[in-house]
């Protein structure tokens, strides 16, 4: 069986604000994973999904992974009424709107044309307007239908179901998916 452990960083759910999501694992289980666990992992999230240059200097303040992690928790409440058809609450919508209001960084092209760089100092809030705007992209746009939860005993990550015939049913076959089948053949034998 293969499985994820907390050092993992997932970016599979189709949009960077998903894979926000992702960075907790297990949540509906008994012992969540938090894979968020210090400033270099969130530093590594951020070069995972893009938003920062994987050769960006960048000085990670101590109040940077609490913040990330209120981000999270605000967007996860967020996908979780939209993908269950419920109204989202207007605090949820003015925060995030607040989140996305942020002055994105500035990309800058460098002098060899071939990299990308983001003019210094690149502050949190400046990184979280990027994910808000994403999840605002996401929830108001046409991807939107896409959104599924995985069908997995104890996750609810959402990712975007871009499968032929839109029949995905776990967020990653080789993790939820293959315990969902090894459950099954345990109790077919009994």
């Amino acid at each position: 069986m293969i499985t994820l452990t907390s050092e993992q960083l997932r970016f599979d759910t189709g949009r960077a604000c998903l894979d926000l999501l992702a960075t907790v694992g297990s949540r509906l289980g008994e012992h969540p994973v938090e894979r968020l666990d210090g400033p270099e992992r969130l530093r590594a999230w951020f070069t995972g999904t893009g938003l920062l240059p994987a050769d960006q200097p960048i000085a990670i303040g101590p109040d940077w992974l609490a913040e990330a992690k209120r981000v999270r928790t605000l967007l996860h409440r967020i996908v979780q009424d939209t993908v269950h058809g419920r109204a989202v609450p207007a605090s949820r919508v003015r925060a995030l709107n607040e989140l996305a209001g942020q002055t994105p960084p500035i990309p800058r092209l460098r002098t060899d044309a071939r990299a990308l760089r983001l003019r210094e100092p690149v502050t949190l809030p400046a990184l979280l307007s990027l994910l808000a705007r994403d999840a605002i992209d996401l929830l108001s746009g046409d991807e939107r239908q896409y959104l599924r939860e995985c069908e997995g005993g104890d996750c609810d990550l959402v990712y975007l179901d871009h499968s032929r015939g839109r029949r995905r049913r776990w967020c990653s076959s080789r993790v939820c998916g293959n315990r969902e089948r090894v459950a099954n053949y345990r109790e077919r034998l009994g």
